[in-house]
């Protein structure tokens, strides 16, 4: 005999809490959320997209990620009233934004950006609202618009303090960071910085995001330091930065880390520790598809390579550099690689 319909919702769901209750099954939550998916509990079907999305990036498989994310969407759209509330949306949009945002896609950060002020705009959900403003501004700073980037994230960091959203304030305040940190306004980059680890300290937050912030601001601070031509002092102090959080950090933290390194060894003249560096920090790029760091990675390798006269090599990553950055329209790293391209001729 055939189960019935009710009966094989009741067997889904009983087989999706059993998987998301053992943690042998961690790896498994595209299973899990089709389980729940069948089952009727659209809840937690969209929980583990979510969970199935980030699982998918870290492993750099973006198809799969992207996949989960429309799902998910799809799910938050097409459900009753009442089934989702705003956190909903605001946990869907704002981590694919970061998934959009760290693999260079400009176009869909956009979209997003677009679509979570238009529900926070019918909801009259100024978090929603404010922090649209942020995904927008990240979409900006991928195409070196800096100066809208800034007035957008200027007003979010505005609407999260009045409205009292500690968390949301203290990722806006760290976007700050970078973003001064680019228009070479380095005073503001480092204020910014600094009131991330006042903030961290001031405020209960999870783990994961407590680690990834500190770790951010220490960061800046370093770069900064660099900045001013502090590059040995700097150079041990993110050495130790390293080796403190490194094996706690997310993959796009790690890669940040290698970056520096990179940078930093590349000023110190330490060719192999900067080449060792790169090397590591291209596995988590091309892994991520972030392309605006990996084309950074390969400029900084070709001239260590140039620099030890292994020119072959060296115009080797620098057109890998150019054709990238030809690709995404970046002019910094266009004229960076055809700068170390002329040295080569």
């Amino acid at each position: 005999k055939e189960a019935s319909a009710g009966q094989l919702q009741i067997i889904h769901r009983k087989v999706a809490q059993q998987m998301a209750a053992n943690s042998q099954y961690s790896d498994k939550a595209p299973v899990i959320a089709n389980h729940f998916l069948f089952g009727g509990d659209l809840n937690n079907a969209f929980k583990w997209l979510l969970k199935s999305a980030d699982h998918a990036w870290r492993l750099g498989i973006i198809e799969d990620a992207e996949e989960a994310y429309q799902q998910a969407e799809k799910i938050l759209m097409n459900a009753p009233d009442g089934v989702f509330g705003s956190e909903d949306y605001l946990h869907l949009y704002e981590q694919w934004g970061e998934f959009a945002y760290y693999s260079n896609q400009t176009d869909l950060l956009e979209q997003l950006g677009a679509k979570l002020q238009y529900v926070g705009g019918r909801k009259n959900n100024p978090l929603l609202t404010a922090t649209s403003q942020v995904l927008s501004a990240n979409a900006c700073f991928l195409r070196l618009e800096f100066d809208t980037a800034i007035d957008l994230v200027d007003d979010a960091i505005e609407t999260f303090e009045i409205i009292n959203e500690q968390q949301a304030l203290v990722k806006a305040v760290k976007r700050k960071s970078v973003l001064c940190w680019w228009m070479m306004n380095y005073d503001q980059a480092e204020k910014a910085a600094r009131k991330v680890i006042e903030l961290i300290k001031q405020n209960d937050l999870p783990e994961h995001l407590q680690i990834s912030l500190e770790y951010n601001a220490h960061y800046f601070l370093n770069h900064i330091n660099y900045t001013h031509g502090e590059a040995k002092s700097t150079l041990h102090d993110v050495e130790k930065l390293h080796k403190k959080y490194f094996h706690k950090l997310e993959l796009i933290d790690r890669l940040k880390s290698f970056y520096l390194l990179t940078q930093l060894n590349l000023a110190a003249a330490n060719y192999e520790t900067c080449y060792r560096n790169a090397k590591q920090g291209l596995e988590i790029a091309n892994l991520l598809g972030n392309t605006f760091t990996k084309e950074a990675i390969l400029l900084s390798m070709s001239k260590a390579e140039f620099i030890q006269g292994r020119l072959d090599q060296s115009y080797h990553h620098a057109f890998e550099a150019l054709k990238s950055a030809e690709r995404e329209n970046r002019k910094p790293s266009i004229i960076s690689a055809n700068c170390i391209l002329g040295d080569i001729f």
